[in-house]
């Protein structure tokens, strides 16, 4: 490059001129291939989306999963709520004191026997999610009676969920494209799944906002047992719905203030997933 500049530098009689410019420009191309040469690598988070796998229909049973604090978080949907689509770190890219936390653990329970796995350890291998440990727990009476209860209260929720009214859903058809929001809350997340949900096919509590709502634990539901308000509800959809299957929305109103606002079975909902955590903290940890 220097020669090349010399000579144009001959060539128009300005060889001073034109030489300090050429050292000037090798001396900034030596600059710069330095400073190349020397960079630092910026530090790299990897976050992998785990909706598609969420958002898998299962068979049978039950299936809960907790994602901790700071090791994931979701992207809301437009009306700024978790419907499950959730992003969590690749554990490798945890920090030194953070390394015996738990990412994710995963929870498969038999709710015909009540055996349960519990998988850890997760890792990434070609991008595919693997638990690397397992242990298979028998869960007590009172668990057993937790989770009985948190089923028929997600068949319940379930069921509201999918009711028609005026052309609508109640609950608008779940979308998660990039455009519709871009807010992401990192949270502990818990993942509840039954056979019997519609999609997204689970239930996601934003722990820790929950349980810092102190109106939740005051709650008390007021209602009926769960096996009559999941019959009084199905019987209210089978008596009222028109032909094309909506339902009037004065008789809709009436009926979820009497049975389900006005006696607290959001909440109660709410409060019955907060004890399944804490009840489980051995597990959950």
């Amino acid at each position: 490059m220097n020669y090349n500049c010399q000579i144009i530098l001959e060539k128009f009689g300005k060889k001073f001129k034109i030489s300090s410019w050429c050292l000037f420009l090798s001396f900034m191309i030596m600059f710069q291939s330095s400073s190349f040469t020397n960079s630092i690598e910026a530090d790299k988070i990897v976050y992998y989306e785990y909706f598609p796998l969420l958002s898998e229909k299962i068979k049978s049973g039950m299936e809960i999963y907790k994602i901790n604090n700071g090791h994931g978080y979701c992207v809301l949907d437009y009306n700024e709520r978790c419907n499950g689509n959730l992003y969590i770190l690749d554990p490798e890219y945890l920090n030194y004191s953070e390394r015996n936390m738990t990412t994710l653990v995963k929870f498969e329970i038999n709710t015909s026997n009540f055996n349960m796995t519990e998988y850890r350890d997760i890792a990434f291998k070609n991008n595919i999610p693997v638990f690397e440990s397992k242990k298979n727990i028998v869960l007590n009476d009172s668990r057993k009676e937790l989770v009985t209860k948190i089923k028929k209260m997600l068949l319940i929720y379930d069921t509201i969920k999918k009711m028609k009214l005026d052309d609508k859903f109640l609950e608008e058809d779940i979308t998660f494209k990039k455009d519709k929001s871009t807010k992401k809350i990192f949270s502990t997340y818990i993942i509840i799944k039954i056979p019997e949900l519609s999609f997204p096919h689970m239930y996601v509590l934003d722990y820790d906002n929950a349980d810092a709502d102190d109106s939740v634990w005051r709650a008390e539901y007021t209602g009926k047992s769960l096996d009559e308000l999941y019959q009084n509800l199905k019987q209210f959809i089978a008596e009222n719905k028109d032909k094309n299957g909506k339902i009037p929305i004065e008789k809709y109103n009436k009926f979820m203030e009497d049975e389900i606002y006005g006696t607290n079975f959001y909440p109660e909902l709410t409060k019955k997933i907060l004890e399944l955590k804490n009840d489980f903290m051995g597990y959950f940890n």
